[in-house]
């Protein structure tokens, strides 16, 4: 069985730029979709208390019963995808988390290639000041193969069954609890310079450049107030 990577895009209708951006991401999976899974990761507010989460396939999306909101939203939107996306897709070799604002080069993935068992991967390092420093990933693109996000989630579950009421993931980002979990798993983050933020519009060389420049496999498109991120986003699809 050919295993693919699946991508989880963290996402959510307000503002409408975000919608602008899932159009763009449906252009880019009906591309990709012969070598890889991706969805949309969203809350839904229902009162079916039965059902916790569902793929709707025909979105591209993966709905989770709760309000949309930053912490702890996030954590919580990309644990439980995780874990039931391990579950549901046995093919998948690896997941990356990522967001709206972002673009995957597919075929470049293979630069991140890494030991299975002991690391997980970023285009940027950061540090969180907490009494102490937290190494984590930049929660644009984590990468990490099937095995190291079990023993993350071993750590979130542990983390909420242990502190219901003031764990971290009740106070801060999730790329920082994610980093704190694989801290706890004994996860070495490895700095990987696999990304390329857009500053500026880019000319068609530009673009042309980007795309064939060794390693890059994330685009972070994102700008202030989202005044470019659409265009920039169609000059990579």
């Amino acid at each position: 069985m050919k295993q693919k990577p699946l991508i989880l895009v963290i996402a959510n209708d307000n503002p409408p730029v975000y919608v602008e951006m899932q159009s763009l991401w449906r252009e880019w999976i009906n591309k990709n979709k012969e070598h890889c899974y991706c969805y949309f990761v969203k809350m839904e507010e229902t009162s079916d208390s039965d059902i916790a989460i569902r793929i709707a396939e025909e979105e591209n999306t993966i709905y989770i019963r709760g309000t949309e909101c930053f912490v702890p939203g996030i954590l919580e939107k990309t644990m439980i995808a995780v874990e039931y996306c391990l579950q549901c897709f046995p093919d998948v070799s690896s997941i990356i988390r990522t967001n709206l604002s972002s673009v995957i080069l597919l075929d470049k993935l293979d630069y991140l290639s890494f030991d299975e068992t002991v690391r997980g991967y970023t285009g940027q390092h950061f540090d969180y000041v907490l009494n102490r420093y937290i190494p984590f990933i930049s929660g644009a693109f984590i990468y990490a193969c099937r095995e190291i996000w079990k023993r993350i989630l071993t750590h979130y579950w542990k983390d909420i069954q242990e502190n219901p009421i003031d764990g971290i993931w009740t106070r801060l980002p999730d790329d920082v609890c994610i980093g704190e979990y694989m801290s706890l798993a004994g996860i070495l983050i490895v700095h990987k310079e696999n990304r390329y933020w857009v500053k500026h519009q880019l000319t068609e060389d530009e673009v042309g450049e980007i795309k064939m420049a060794d390693g890059i496999c994330h685009i972070r498109c994102e700008s202030y107030q989202h005044l470019h991120t659409v265009e920039s986003m169609r000059c990579f699809l």
